[in-house]
């Protein structure tokens, strides 16, 4: 709980700080509050690196939240430019990276795609190969996941038994 000063004000310690500080991090840079606007500001005249490395996350995360292919390539080679002068060795190593993998980056954000996505895809097909080992014949593996995964669905006027 802060405490008040002689003035009125309140006056948090060292941990109440970190704490506040920690937070107002996590928010997205549209949503703080002004109190935490405030933290963000005394962050960037206490500690400029860490303040640099906190607009360098927010960028990247306005990147992969872009639907316009050309604004993200934009976007993208801009921080990346960015990030190399940071002077912060671990975005300079990610900006690296990020160069290297720049073409399926823009893919993605251009593609929505998410690794989160082909990951269940994967697994799900995974178990779908587990369920047909019993089956002749890899079509029957295909038609299943194009039925499962590939939205197919069958037309509305077909019976069950028809199916069959």
């Amino acid at each position: 709980m802060p405490q008040a000063s002689s003035d009125g004000a309140q006056v948090y310690t060292r941990g109440q700080q970190l704490g506040r500080a920690v937070v107002a991090q996590r928010v997205d840079m549209g949503d703080l509050t002004g109190d935490q606007r405030t933290t963000m500001a005394s962050i960037a005249k206490a500690n400029g690196g860490l303040y640099r490395a906190y607009l360098l996350t927010e960028q990247l995360r306005e990147i992969f939240a872009c639907r316009d292919s050309e604004k993200a390539r934009a976007l993208l080679a801009g921080w990346i430019a960015w990030a190399r002068r940071s002077r912060l060795p671990a975005f300079v190593k990610l900006a690296k990276t990020i160069t290297r993998y720049k073409v399926l980056i823009r893919g993605a954000v251009t593609h929505g795609l998410a690794d989160a996505r082909s990951e269940v895809t994967n697994t799900h097909l995974r178990l779908l190969t587990r369920r047909t080992y019993s089956y002749h014949t890899p079509e029957a593996l295909i038609a299943r996941a194009d039925l499962t995964r590939g939205r197919l669905r069958p037309p509305e006027s077909v019976s069950r038994s028809q199916l069959r």
